[in-house]
């Protein structure tokens, strides 16, 4: 099993810890003769309306508890899209909920329904590549190329945004 999952190509891990993981972990790994990841990254904190999150005081966000009510995947976007990897971010349900309002339910939504009610009237629900390349086709080569190169370097926030240039154009 420690073959198929290592060495790491990143290992991620909480800022408060690198110390350990950059030191301690690495000195152990050679010792034992394992080899070492490949990277080590130190990611911030969320905090709550600006404050850091505490269970004592009640300032928590549960994230069970909002993929129960809402799914992981708006969850993931908001993560990705509001906060920089690797910087502290706030989390507050007014700034979760337009994510998923505009960017889910309006853009993406919005962009799905059309294209299947269009894609159903005017094509007997089938589609086809028409054999000529339009405006989106570069604009959805020009967001994979910036995805790809954000993803590389870990700004997962502009990867997002890459990929939503393709949801803004078709819209």
């Amino acid at each position: 099993l420690l073959a198929r999952w290592w060495p790491a190509d990143l290992h991620i891990i909480g800022k408060d810890i690198t110390r350990f993981h950059t030191v301690i972990w690495p000195a152990m790994l050679m010792s034992a003769g394992v080899a070492l990841p490949r990277q080590v990254f130190g990611h911030g904190w969320v905090h709550l309306k600006g404050e850091k999150m505490s269970k004592s005081l009640g300032t928590t966000v549960e994230p069970l508890e909002v993929i129960n009510l809402f799914g992981a995947d708006p969850l993931r976007l908001y993560l990705c899209k509001e906060i920089t990897f690797g910087g502290d971010g706030d989390f507050s349900w007014e700034r979760y909920e337009d994510r998923y309002n505009v960017d889910l339910a309006n853009n993406l939504g919005n962009l799905v329904s059309r294209m299947a009610a269009m894609a159903e009237k005017y094509r007997g629900g089938r589609l086809a590549p028409s054999g000529q390349a339009g405006r989106l086709n570069g604009v959805a080569g020009q967001a994979a190329d910036d995805y790809r190169q954000a993803m590389d370097g870990f700004a997962l926030e502009r990867g997002t945004a890459a990929a939503f240039q393709i949801v803004d154009a078709a819209n």
